[in-house]
């Protein structure tokens, strides 16, 4: 590996003051940067031009405050489009888009990671396995536009429910929601939101045995397609 390689974090919120500690700890096999293109606009600007619209899927983004908020998928793609040519400007050598949702981005010569996909992919991987599953969210409002999603992606015979679980939960909070998902007779939980941390994830692999996230899939993706995306 080598640690010059550039991956940016096409970020789907807004710049963060404390790091993510997930990709802080890769530091010494890549370098990460953030490009984040709703940085421009104010509080106001984004709740005026990014307001979810009636029947969309509406996506959990962050201000720099750490404000959850819920924007519109469809406002975002051209602004994800602008961090693309930003991505390319500053030599990165691949993109990974901070969100588990699906969009359309367009040709590019620059890979784009969607952790959405590779978290489907993986999950369907090991369908055989599940008999029960849990798929987590964000927020409300996600709940049954994300289970019907999930209801298309596995097999009927598949029970899937869906629970809320902010991604600023503590660990106790998430062994806490493991164990009720344990309770009822869930095996597997699909953490849907890329803000879930890997600790959190394995607070809730202390109770539940199988527990998909999507950080951690798409991390194992970068490493080891590493070579694929260096200059």
């Amino acid at each position: 590996m080598t640690a010059c390689t550039k991956i940016g974090l096409l970020e789907i919120g807004q710049t963060q003051d404390v790091p993510d500690q997930d990709f802080l700890a890769l530091k010494d096999e890549m370098e990460f940067v953030t490009i984040a293109p709703l940085d421009i606009y104010n509080d106001q600007e984004l709740a005026a031009q990014f307001q979810p619209l009636p029947g969309e899927l509406p996506i959990s983004s962050c201000t720099r405050t750490g404000q959850r908020i819920l924007i519109s998928r469809s406002a975002l793609v051209p602004e994800l489009r602008k961090g693309i040519q930003e991505g390319i400007k500053t030599g990165c050598a691949a993109l990974l888009v901070t969100c588990t949702g699906e969009f359309d981005l367009g040709e590019t010569t620059l890979p784009i990671i969607m952790p959405g996909d590779l978290l489907r992919d993986q999950v369907q991987q090991h369908q055989s396995l599940i008999e029960t599953t849990a798929v987590l969210v964000p927020v409300d409002e996600q709940q049954e536009l994300l289970l019907n999603r999930w209801r298309l992606r596995l097999p009927s015979t598949i029970p899937i429910y869906v629970f809320t679980l902010s991604p600023q939960s503590s660990l106790l909070e998430c062994r806490n929601m493991g164990q009720q998902l344990i309770q009822s007779e869930v095996d597997t939980v699909i953490m849907d939101c890329f803000g879930y941390s890997l600790a959190q994830k394995r607070a809730i692999c202390e109770v539940v045995p199988r527990v998909f996230n999507a950080k951690e899939v798409s991390v194992e993706f970068i490493q080891s397609s590493l070579r694929k995306f260096a200059a």
